[in-house]
Parts: C-alpha cells; structure tokens; sequence
C-alpha cells in the first residue's frame, strides 16, 4: 500500500479542533481484537473535541519491533497529521506507549494483556499513558514477555477513577507529572 500515513497504530480515534460546538466522538466500544503492532492504540481528543465513554475490552496487543531503519527513521512520533490543523504539527515526537489516551473522559479499559517482543525500540515506552484525561476505568491490565525498562503507567494530569486487576510487571510506582 502505498501512501499510508500511520505506524501500525491498532486502534487510532482523534478528533480534529475545531472552534465552533463540534460533537466529539462518544460511547464507542472495541472488543474481542487480537493485534500485532509496532505502535500503541491512540485515543486523541482536545478541548474543543472531547472524547467521551470509550471501552477497551477483551484486548490482545502484541507489541512488536519494526524494521530498524523504519524505527530509525520514524519511530518515536505520534502521527497525527489526519486531524492536525496543519501537517506541520502532525508529527510529533513522543514516546509511545502500548496505550495512549490524551483530553479523554470515561476511558474504561477492560481485560486487556500487552505482550512485549524481544527488540521493540526504547521508545516504545509503559503499557498505558494518559494525559489531560479523567474518569480512567482499569479493569484488568496486564503485561507479558520481554521485560521494559520504567514504570507500566505514565500519566500527566490524568485521573484514575477505579483501578483493579492490574498485572504489571514494572519496578516502580505509575510516573506521575500532575502540574
């Protein structure tokens, strides 16, 4: 396929800013998803977009190593130049964890295992990060196979409204960077 934008993102929601009432996206499911990736599920809104009530369930991510000159060359950006308001600010460099959410509301995530391949990139990051996010529902997260440096959680002015069943197998608390 020629022309793809992404990085093997599995599941990828953004909301593009807008500056009148937009919708958002809201009270979407995905269920029952077995998937190899070489970068995490993305769930992007902002201020103006919320992104409300999203559930992740019954989730099998296998995260895996790119090529190396692909990692190299890309790798340790988000890629967002679907929804950025200029293609300028669609690449950004960011660590990428297994799951990232950021400006989300009523994020439930539900019985999900991230697996870790031998060689996925030191920007490959925790099993979650969120950011400007609240109303975090974990319910079963866990992580498995080649073992990651740093903390499994990574949340910057996020808030987790319940967590239980979490199998994480970091050194360390969840790094929080709440101003």
């Amino acid at each position: 396929m020629t022309g793809w934008w992404g990085k093997a993102e599995p599941i990828y929601i953004s909301a593009q800013s807008c500056t009148a009432v937009c919708g958002g996206v809201r009270n979407v499911t995905f269920s029952d998803i077995e998937a190899d990736a070489e970068a995490g599920v993305m769930i992007v809104g902002n201020s103006g977009t919320p992104i409300d009530n999203v559930l992740l369930r019954d989730i099998r991510l296998r995260m895996r190593a790119p090529d190396p000159k692909l990692a190299a060359a890309i790798g340790g950006n988000f890629d967002s130049r679907w929804t950025a308001p200029t293609p300028g600010l669609g690449m950004v460099r960011h660590d990428v964890p297994a799951i990232y959410c950021q400006s989300t509301t009523g994020l439930t995530i539900r019985n999900i295992d991230v697996s870790w391949q031998t060689g996925v990139p030191a920007y490959s990051t925790a099993a979650l990060g969120c950011k400007d996010s609240s109303g975090l529902v974990l319910d079963g997260l866990s992580e498995s196979g080649a073992s990651r440096p740093g903390p499994a959680l990574l949340l910057d002015r996020a808030h987790i409204a319940r967590s239980r069943n979490l199998s994480l197998r970091r050194s360390g608390p969840a790094r929080r960077k709440d101003n």
